[in-house]
This record gives structure tokens, sequence and C-alpha cells, in this order.
């Protein structure tokens, strides 16, 4: 299956050998005919660059001059989801896409224009993930594009303020990964799910960013970043409400002109997603993982960031999953199905970057981190059906490695012989435990995880990967 940047394994015992989530999680189909010709598709695909969000982004910049910095980027996103071209490739049951190819890289001159216009004569042929990239594309982005963001973008703002001497040592040299924070945005960020956009949907937020405004005083000179702010999370709610409003529509017109019974009844199925999410709070499994598809297509269109993550998947779809299953709405094959569409989309988005940037992060993909197992809330064991379809649905695992939670050979065994019989194309990675994140637990409130946890020995990690290594499991590093 398609791979989804990482995907973390979590939690003592979370994969012990024979443990029963649902009977159904052991009954699954093999990957499908459709999802396999997908597949085929993009693996078999190159890579191309799409030109449309850059022309509607800089088409909107210039209609407004002078504006706040979150009116002009909130405004750029509505214009981009009212105006970019919709597309529904064949088969799919998870649509969106951020240009007319099916494996497609955006440009985002606001961030940096100066690399490209250096590199891109060269895209199709540079030894590391080339791009396809016509003539007429070239010459569209210097006369049309290129020439109102000089002087303009981050990448020139970072440049103007870097010392002489470090830009010498660490620009374009290979000797520093740094551009990928510079070039475009960072995001490195997981969209809530589970508590705010499942809750509330965008029209939701739209309705609250309303009620914000109403409250706040036009006599007080403090309200009015704020008015601006609020006015901007409005433009963006109604930018991406507008582009599923027009999926639907185009999922309807590929419905009425379908031969094939069963895929015009998709489409139709597929038009009422659309048409409900991400607007509202998702009724079903598919709603969900539409919405989720939106939000994710929604981050890439506005600021194409570095990284955008799903975060704790299993943990906010496993109710939809179970409801619909109670009700006769979805099977564990179809279900599986939906997630192997979803991380096939999540594959789609192309990760435009220099030659420098492409020699360190191979492979076309931002990151996209996953989690799936692990803890609840109230400490319990989290895994679930859906924490098992991730799995099948992926080709790499990371395991952290923590003393305390899973540092027992017992347990490593347990989740090898998991990844081995239940992932068996998948790689694996251990991530020894770290500390870093204690500094952004204070800074938000809570406190942090006690002492109990370690990080396991230099020494032990190398056990465990001889281990993995013997139960026929492949073991990676990038560190």
């Amino acid at each position: 299956m398609a791979p989804l940047s990482f995907l973390h394994l979590q939690g003592p015992g979370r994969c012990r050998a024979g443990k029963t989530i649902h009977k159904e999680s052991e009954m699954f189909a093999m990957i499908t005919p459709r999802i396999e010709k997908i597949r085929q598709n993009y693996v078999n695909a190159k890579p191309q660059i799409s030109c449309e969000r850059a022309a509607i982004w800089t088409e909107s910049y210039q209609t407004t001059e002078g504006q706040p910095v979150c009116i002009r980027a909130a405004k750029a996103f509505y214009d981009c989801c009212d105006r970019l071209g919709v597309h529904i490739f064949e088969g799919e049951l998870v649509v969106g896409a951020v240009g007319k190819f099916r494996k497609c890289g955006i440009l985002t001159p606001e961030f940096s224009w100066m690399w490209v216009d250096r590199e891109m004569d060269s895209f199709a042929t540079r030894p590391q993930d080339p791009y396809v990239m016509t003539e007429e594309q070239r010459q569209f982005v210097r006369e049309k594009i290129f020439p109102y963001w000089k002087g303009k973008s981050l990448e020139e703002a970072f440049l103007a303020r870097l010392p002489a001497e470090t830009r010498r040592i660490g620009v374009d040299t290979g000797v520093i990964d740094s551009d990928s924070k510079w070039r475009q945005a960072v995001g490195e960020i997981t969209p809530d799910y589970q508590d705010v956009l499942f809750q509330k949907g965008f029209a939701g937020i739209l309705q609250e960013a309303e009620a914000h405004i109403a409250a706040l005083d036009d006599a007080c000179p403090e309200d009015e970043d704020k008015r601006d702010f609020y006015q901007s999370v409005i433009l963006a709610c109604r930018g991406i409400i507008r582009l599923a409003e027009r999926y639907a529509d185009e999922a309807g017109r590929l419905a009425g002109a379908e031969p094939d019974a069963d895929r015009a009844a998709e489409l139709r199925a597929i038009a009422e997603n659309c048409r409900h999410v991400p607007a509202h709070p998702p009724e079903t499994f598919w709603q969900a993982v539409q919405f989720v598809w939106f939000t994710q297509l929604g981050g890439i269109l506005s600021e194409n960031p570095l990284a955008l993550n799903p975060g704790r998947f299993d943990q906010y779809m496993d109710p939809y999953y179970e409801a619909d299953l109670a009700a006769g709405r979805v099977t564990p094959d179809f279900a599986q199905e939906l997630v192997e569409a979803l991380w096939l989309k999540y594959s789609e988005w192309v990760w435009t970057i220099s030659a420098n940037t492409a020699d360190y992060f191979a492979g076309y993909n931002q990151f996209q981190n996953l989690t799936v197992g692990g803890k609840t809330r109230d400490g319990q064991d989290a895994a679930n059906a859906v924490s098992y379809m991730a799995l099948r649905a992926t080709e790499e695992v990371r395991i952290p490695a923590i003393l305390g939670v899973n540092g027992s050979d017992e347990q490593m065994a347990a989740a090898f012989a998991f990844v081995r019989d239940r992932c068996p194309s998948a790689t694996l990675e251990l991530l020894p435990y770290h500390r870093y994140g204690e500094g952004k637990y204070r800074r938000l409130g809570p406190t942090p995880p006690g002492g109990e946890f370690a990080a396991p020995a230099p020494a032990q990690l190398d056990h465990w990967r001889q281990m993995a290594r013997d139960a026929g499991v492949e073991v990676v590093s990038y560190r």
C-alpha cells in the first residue's frame, strides 16, 4: 500500500500476539482491484508541476494590496477553493486534488520562488526526485508569477537577514538542511479532529467567528486586530466549504453520465458526503474519512507545509466505524478500502523542493505522521479495529522504545511478530524515547509526564533491532 510518511505504533502490549480486537479485523480481503489500480497509477506516474494554485494566489494578492496580512492570505485561500480545477479521478472513493495531475506538486511563490527560477530548467533531469514541468509553464511563471513576488517572499526575507559567511556554508551546499524551513511553510501541526473539527464542522467554527465579531467594540482600537483575525477565519471556513460543494457538484455531474450503475451509486454517495462535510460534523465513517482529507487538502493549498499530521487517526475514527458496523452501513472490507484510498490521497501530495532538500528527503512526500495504539485518555489500551486498518495500509512502521512502557523483550517480540504477520511489506524503525516536548507541555499548561519513562541505552536498541531482523522484519534507521 502507499506510504504514509511514518506510522507510529505505541504502547505496552499493543501488538501482543494472538490478541483479538475484533474478529472481523482478521477477515479483511486482500487489496481490492480498485485500490491496486489506483496504486499502480500512483507508482508509475511521474510527478508533475501545476501552476494553477500559484496563479490564483498571485492574482488574489494583486487585488488585496494594503489589506491586513491575515485577510490577504484568507482571501487568497478562498479564491483558490472557488477557482481551482475540480478533478475526480477514475474509481476514487475519497476526492479532492491540488491540481489536474494525480501525482501533483504545486508552487508557493509567496514563500519562495528564486530557487524555482534557478532550478526548474533542470527539474526533469536532476538525479534526485525529478519533476515534469513544461517549457510553457516555465515561461508562464517567469512572466506572470515571479515578477510580482520579487522582494516579497519569505525566502528573500530570510536570506537578507543571514550573515554572508553562514550563507556561504549553509545555503544549497549540502552541508546543512535548513531550507525546508524557510522556502515553504513549516506546518508541523496536527488538526484537532476529536474535540474541535469533528464536533463543530467548519460551518460551526464560522458561526463562532461571526459571534466573536458581533461581540467586539467598534470604538475599541484593541479589537481591530481581533476583527481581522475572525474575518480571516470566516473566509477560510467559507473557502473549504465552497471547495467541497464544488466537488459535490462534480460528483453529481459524473454520476448522471456514468453508465455503470455501481459506480454511479458511488458518485452519488460522494456527492452526498461532500455536501455534508467538512461543513458539518461527519455522520458516517466514509464522511469522516472525506472530512480528514478535505482538511489535509486545505492545509496543502493554503501553504503547502513541510508537515501536516493526521495524528491519532484510530482514536477519532473508530467511533464512526463502530457505529456504522453496528448499523450495517459499512463492512470491514469496505472500511479498509476507504482507509487505503485515503492513504493513496496522502501519497499524491508531492513535495516541491530544491535539489538540496531532495538530497536530504528523498521520495517526494511531505511528513504526515500518524499514530496508532498507545493509551486512551484514561490510561486504557487504545488499540482498536481502525488501528489494524491503518497498519494494513502502511508500508513503514515506527515503534517508540520507552522504558517503563514497552521496554521488555517480550513486548518488543510481540510487536515485531505483529509487524511481520500483519504488515509483511513494512519496514520498521525504532525510536528511542526523548524529552524534547516537555517545554511544550509546560507552555501549554499540563504537567509533563513523570520520571517513570526513560530512553533505552544504545546497546539495548541494537539488541531489539537484531530481534526484529531475526523475526523477519526489515529494520531501517534515518538517524
